[in-house]
């Protein structure tokens, strides 16, 4: 299917995985998974682990001093919005480590019920919707993140981005930033296309070194860190082995 991840399609995925037993779910897709993860809680049973970071606090941590560090968070900010937010979890992370009132969206029905039974609260909430040119949100907001969103991940469609990047800056504070993190060496994303879109919206981009939950937690978010994600991903592809470290972009 063409752009299967435009919300009209997702749409008809989510229904279409509405219609089967749970015992004909196949948890490798993500509705199939957020079903089975609602109905039984069961995160072996869902394979959650294969769709969303069920433990993103280092990550978020990492992610925030960075912003910090590059002076991206130089001014007064008080809503957070995070994008595809799946079963809450990084929405949850986000709040704790910002201290911020944060909304995680998703298309996903299943995954906003459960989000919201176990995650939300006086500082975070959850909403079912979908993420396209014509979004429109009750609020404006400060900061926003899409984090292995599908919409960068999945395509290299430059007119869809930038109508994407533009909507989401619609709803948005002036001063906003909206902060992407997903794996870098991947042709069929927004990758090419980060400077023409940030041109084309009067806006400015950051592009980090790369990173890594893992590695970046043991070294630090620092120059080492850097040098030596890159020289691993080089290492492994010698050996035909597979490492994929992420860049954080910020347009701003």
């Amino acid at each position: 299917m063409n752009n299967w991840f435009l919300p009209e399609n997702l749409y008809k995925k989510e229904a279409e995985t509405r219609t089967k037993d749970l015992s004909q779910l196949d948890a490798g897709g993500d509705f199939a998974s957020y079903r089975i993860m609602l109905e039984t809680g069961n995160m072996d049973q869902a394979r959650i682990a294969e769709h969303n970071d069920v433990q993103p606090e280092q990550k978020i941590s990492i992610l925030k001093n960075r912003l910090e560090r590059e002076g991206l968070l130089n001014f007064p900010f008080e809503r957070i919005l995070n994008l595809g937010c799946g079963l809450g979890f990084e929405t949850k992370s986000i709040a704790e480590v910002f201290k911020r009132e944060t909304l995680g969206i998703d298309i996903s029905t299943d995954a906003i019920v459960f989000a919201n039974e176990k995650f939300k609260n006086e500082q975070v909430s959850f909403q079912c919707i979908g993420v396209d040119a014509d979004m429109k949100l009750e609020h404006c907001y400060d900061i926003c993140f899409a984090i292995e969103f599908y919409p960068f991940t999945r395509t290299n469609d430059k007119e869809l981005q930038q109508s994407i990047v533009k909507a989401i800056f619609d709803n948005m504070s002036e001063k906003g930033v909206l902060v992407v993190y997903q794996v870098w060496d991947n042709e069929l994303s927004i990758k090419n296309n980060i400077y023409d879109i940030a041109r084309s919206l009067g806006k400015r981009v950051y592009i980090s070194p790369y990173m890594n939950k893992k590695l970046n937690n043991k070294l630090g978010d620092n120059l080492i860190s850097a040098v030596s994600l890159w020289l691993l991903k080089n290492v492994s592809a010698l050996m035909g082995r597979t490492l994929k470290p992420s860049k954080l972009i910020a347009f701003h």
